[in-house]
């Protein structure tokens, strides 16, 4: 249909909170919004993108349109500073072990997003193919008739999964296929990745 059903911003109000406490708690933060990405916090880790800083939470002008923040931390104690704040009001998944955490609204996770969807398109989630390599997914997975989860994923998250694909770097999704409704996993040789221009 061409519209946006969804779209689960961080409110203005909160994400002045959010960088305040970020640039308190001297966290490197990533913000990634609709259109574009900022970075917060001055963390113990640097990061090479070219984003624009929001150094404090007046910053925040209500037109970023964050969805959901990273933060790129050396050790699980450097983002202990900042997890009282943020577990009361966000999902926390822990990525690379104590190195990396993102984090999204309670309640407005990839799940969510799903089950309106499918309302709004009358399917069923029985009839719906997720796929996925992260924690971020799981809640996805557990609901959708059909779970594929790439190969670098965590334990816990192929541990759910319908189907293992290979890795990212081993093209895990090129070589599915519906065959008569079925997924197959047969080998396909993929082709190189492509380079950006």
């Amino acid at each position: 249909e061409g519209k946006m059903i969804r779209q689960d911003v961080i409110e203005p109000e909160l994400l002045r909170l959010v960088v305040d406490q970020i640039v308190a708690c001297k966290i490197t933060c990533v913000l990634e919004g609709t259109h574009c990405f900022y970075y917060a916090g001055h963390g113990s880790r640097s990061l090479p993108w070219d984003f624009p800083w929001l150094e404090a939470g007046s910053d925040v002008t209500g037109t970023e349109n964050i969805e959901k923040f990273t933060a790129h931390v050396s050790s699980q104690e450097e983002f202990d500073r900042i997890r009282p704040f943020l577990e009361t009001r966000f999902e926390i998944y822990t990525i690379e072990e104590g190195r990396f955490y993102e984090m999204a609204l309670r309640g407005r996770n990839k799940a969510a997003a799903i089950c309106q969807l499918t309302e709004h398109m009358r399917v069923s989630l029985e009839d719906v193919v997720a796929f996925g390599d992260s924690r971020n997914d799981y809640s996805m997975l557990q609901i959708a008739g059909t779970g594929i989860v790439m190969g670098n994923a965590p334990e816990d998250v192929k541990a759910i999964a319908s189907f293992v694909t290979g890795s990212v770097a081993e093209h895990g999704l090129y070589g599915i296929e519906v065959v008569g409704g079925d997924l197959t996993g047969n080998p396909v040789a993929a082709p190189p990745l492509q380079q950006p221009l």
